[in-house]
């Protein structure tokens, strides 16, 4: 994964009819946001994203990696309520997109980690390379909280004539320890 930046850029949440993803430039000082170069990226529109049908539905968390020339948006959707919040991704040619959602989207979610509620992390490298997603987990079905931190391994595969898929890697999925 190449995290070297050419652009000095932020990416924020907005609570602007739901909660939305937005890229902007950082102004001269590095301290603010270039207000004028705000553009919207991700917003929950394919049905993995509002599973409870909400008015307010949310895309937030945005980790961008990357990869072979294509950046990589990893991001969850449905308020971290939810016990279906998840977490998918998008990829772009530039930080400023268009960014298109991957369509076997979420990567992560009950369906492989035998949890509820996994969202909003971070991507670390361990000191073999190998890369890795730190998340929250709900702590039980019947209350939000408290949450729980986990891991699961991440790399990308390659395709044939497309951009390379990300994926969390099966069998690599565990609690953080105290």
């Amino acid at each position: 994964m190449d995290r070297s930046f050419r652009y000095h850029i932020s990416f924020s949440c907005r609570l602007e009819n739901g909660n939305r993803i937005f890229v902007a430039e950082m102004d001269s000082s590095l301290t603010a946001m270039n207000e004028t170069t705000l553009r919207e990226c991700i917003n929950a529109t394919d049905e993995w994203e509002d599973t409870q049908r909400v008015p307010w539905k949310v895309t937030e968390g945005p980790t961008v990696l990357k990869h072979k020339g294509w950046y990589y948006m990893i991001y969850s959707a449905n308020d971290f309520r939810n016990p279906d919040y998840a977490i998918g991704y998008a990829i772009a040619r530039t930080p400023a997109g268009p960014w298109k959602k991957f369509k076997g989207n979420p990567i992560i979610s009950s369906e492989n980690t035998g949890e509820r509620g996994t969202g909003h992390g971070d991507v670390f490298t361990n000191q073999k390379g190998q890369a890795h997603y730190v998340f929250h987990t709900h702590h039980s079905n019947e209350k939000v909280g408290p949450r729980k931190t986990a891991v699961i391994g991440i790399r990308f595969v390659q395709q044939k004539g497309a951009p390379d898929q990300l994926i969390a890697v099966p069998g690599t999925f565990r609690f953080l320890s105290k």
